[in-house]
């Protein structure tokens, strides 16, 4: 690092800094004081100083950078506080359980929640808390089958493998022997399998097989798009999705592209039923072929 770099990053040291009397007081205990706990909460001062930084370095690793920061002309910032320890790579590779000490509270910036009270099990709830208003939330929730007794009937309801989407269900009016599947079955198009929303092919897959599983040959299905259907019917619509994924699986493991895959016609016996497949074969070839 030239002289002159160090010389002009002196002044700085007073935005990186933020003394021990100004954390919450379950950190005032912590004797390592995280020269970037200021700039996590000064958007512009972060902002600034890290274009300063850039400018004069021209590109630098983190190492780099924490070396210049323990360096002799800090010391004026250094004789500003007790027991001063400069930040180390270490210490931003490994921080406390709690501490965000980078932007956007990940190491790379990618800007996940490190809070273990956010999983998987639940974000989607927090979702659809996040997005509707308190009057559209629904009274009534569950995460495994239920029986409700209503107008003198049992209306069996229970969730649904993630298929459509991670929130998909069916409902079965067991006395009328009829049962609604929502948007898993539809007769009119090709499965969409949205995967924005937690919708995935080997969910669709299974949840097409349970719903096959449920009924009989005398079963009405109400499907989510279409016109009221039979078991068979459902049982047809499974059968094309295990084909094309089948199809689309064999190209992919010859390392064909989603242009490849479309000029194969793997959906070509079926669009005269169910339409246009784009929507459906980009989600199953983004599946198989790994893609986000």
């Amino acid at each position: 690092m030239p002289a002159r770099a160090q010389t002009l990053l002196a002044p700085l040291a007073s935005l990186f800094y933020r003394a021990p009397t100004d954390l919450p007081s379950n950190e005032e205990s912590n004797q390592v004081t995280m020269l970037f706990r200021a700039p996590m909460r000064r958007r512009t001062t972060r902002t600034v100083a890290s274009c300063f930084l850039a400018s004069l370095m021209g590109g630098f690793s983190v190492s780099a950078l924490m070396a210049v920061f323990s360096a002799s002309p800090l010391t004026g910032a250094q004789s500003l506080v007790e027991n001063y320890s400069p930040v180390t790579e270490d210490m931003l590779l490994n921080p406390p359980d709690g501490e965000w000490l980078m932007w956007r509270g990940t190491y790379g910036h990618w800007g996940y929640s490190p809070l273990d009270q956010i999983n998987t099990a639940n974000v989607s709830s927090l979702r659809l808390a996040a997005q509707s208003p308190k009057d559209a939330l629904p009274v009534l929730t569950y995460s495994d089958a239920i029986t409700l007794h209503l107008n003198g009937g049992e209306v069996h309801a229970a969730p649904l493998p993630p298929g459509h989407t991670d929130g998909d269900s069916y409902i079965h009016f067991r006395d009328e022997d009829v049962i609604h599947v929502g948007d898993v079955f539809r007769t009119v198009a090709f499965p969409v399998i949205d995967r924005n929303n937690g919708g995935t092919l080997p969910g669709t897959i299974e949840a097409l097989a349970i719903l096959a599983g449920l009924g009989g040959p005398n079963t009405k299905y109400i499907p989510g798009h279409g016109e009221v259907s039979t078991r068979a019917d459902v049982i047809e619509f499974r059968d094309m999705v295990l084909t094309v994924a089948d199809r689309v699986a064999t190209l992919v493991e010859d390392g064909a592209s989603y242009e490849q895959v479309v000029a194969a016609k793997t959906t070509a016996e079926f669009e005269g039923k169910w339409g246009d497949p784009g929507r459906f074969l980009t989600a199953v070839y983004a599946e198989l072929a790994g893609m986000d």
